[in-house]
């Protein structure tokens, strides 16, 4: 009868006592099934006679639980007493029918001995014969709890990703290794104007078409590119994204790839959002700024615009010509180009300062003399000339004030006049 703690105790057991009797008067249809069962490396039981008196092998052993090994040659009906309102029945019908059964992922409460804990089983019985008539059932079962229960986690799993996806407010879209749609959520649809059914397992340049704004060319897919790559990448600025219809949209959007536990690259996943509003925004801004640009570039005052730093950020041609310089002067620091400016009771110093720390506005006029004159003159192109020039100095607000200063020629003189005006008198340049 076989190896092992089960054959042992096979052997050893008054069988006397139960509706088999005797070992040794058992039949030759019960000893080889027995031996059928003790052999099996999968768990295995007989249940012998009317009163299924059961008989398992050592893999059947965690079945019993705390029972074993009582539970050997004792009725089904005892020893699944917790399980038997639903394998009892099944049981029954197939000793009187003789009908085969095969159950897939059965759920069965056993008492392992720790408590009651539900079971998943791949559950059969099959009728074994004896003189024409049904002696007895063979089954074997296999415990697939763990598969189960790792089934459902993955399920659970996928369902809270899926409800994540689709409250995320950006769009969501999901390739795998070859770019074919997996998964997008319903922003996605919206934006691309495909629908998650119509697009799964299609490639991704057929539902994610992208251009660039300006040259209207088609832009490297953003699934080669982080294959290419195997990090997060990002598309260009200005990149339209072409629904399904033919309408157009700007995005922004990046794309990270997906490996799994391996660092084996499995799958990319598009992140995008629709930047219509932005761009609108942006290009009118571009369209103000390019006008005022024009109208500072034609106006007959000079205008200059610094930072919190005195640095140069902004001037207009005019104010070259009003300086009489040369050079460049965005990006210099203000002080160091015009040095002369800074003496003792400067109304420049005076207005900037007022402009720039206390956001008031401020101007003044000014008699600048020429080259060997006394007084204060302009040396940042080599050059000096005579001349009455009216500044102001307007605060500009961006979070903390900044001066931008506008000026202009009066008049052109060949000799200085006895003063200046507005209270600021003429003061020897240091």
């Amino acid at each position: 009868m076989g190896k092992g703690e089960m054959a042992g105790l096979v052997r050893a057991f008054d069988w006397s006592s139960t509706s088999l009797g005797p070992i040794e008067n058992w039949s030759r249809e019960l000893v080889a099934i027995v031996n059928l069962t003790l052999c099996s490396h999968n768990p295995a039981r007989i249940l012998w006679g009317p009163d299924l008196v059961l008989i398992f092998n050592d893999a059947y052993r965690f079945i019993p639980g705390k029972r074993h090994p009582d539970a050997l040659g004792k009725p089904a009906r005892e020893v699944y007493k917790e399980a038997w309102p639903i394998v009892g029945p099944l049981l029954e019908n197939a000793y009187t029918t003789g009908e085969t059964f095969y159950f897939d992922k059965l759920l069965v409460p056993i008492d392992t001995g720790s408590g009651a804990r539900d079971f998943y089983l791949d559950y059969t019985y099959s009728p074994v014969f004896e003189n024409g008539k049904i002696a007895g059932l063979f089954g074997l079962l296999q415990d697939v709890t763990t598969e189960v229960l790792a089934t459902r986690d993955l399920r659970n799993s996928e369902a809270r990703a899926t409800r994540v996806l689709e409250s995320i407010g950006d769009a969501v879209l999901v390739t795998d290794v070859n770019a074919r749609v997996l998964s997008m959520n319903p922003v996605a649809e919206r934006l691309t104007g495909w629908s998650l059914t119509d697009a799964r397992g299609l490639g991704l340049d057929e539902v994610f078409r992208i251009l660039d704004e300006t040259t209207r060319q088609p832009i490297e897919s953003p699934a080669e590119k982080v294959r290419r790559l195997r990090t997060v990448v990002g598309l260009a600025n200005h990149t339209i994204l072409v629904r399904r219809d033919g309408a157009e949209i700007s995005i922004d959007d990046s794309g990270a790839p997906v490996f799994d536990e391996n660092g084996k690259l499995t799958g990319v996943v598009r992140v995008f959002r629709d930047i219509n509003e932005r761009r609108s925004a942006e290009r009118e801004r571009s369209a103000i700024a390019n006008q005022l640009s024009l109208v500072m570039d034609a106006i007959t005052d000079g205008v200059l615009c610094l930072d919190r730093s005195w640095k140069v950020i902004y001037r207009n041609p005019r104010a070259l010509e009003i300086l009489q310089t040369t050079g460049e002067l965005t990006g210099r620091q203000f002080w160091e180009a015009f040095p002369e400016a800074r003496f003792e009771g400067s109304p420049y110093v005076e207005h900037y300062y007022r402009a720039m720390d206390k956001a008031f506005r401020a101007g003044s006029r000014l008699f600048i003399p020429g080259r060997g004159k006394p007084g204060f003159r302009w040396s940042y192109s080599r050059r000096t000339m005579a001349s009455w020039s009216s500044s102001g100095m307007l605060p500009i607000s961006a979070g903390r004030p900044r001066p931008c200063a506008t000026g202009k020629h009066v008049s052109m003189r060949s000799t200085a006049p006895a003063s200046t005006t507005s209270g600021c008198s003429r003061r020897t340049a240091r």
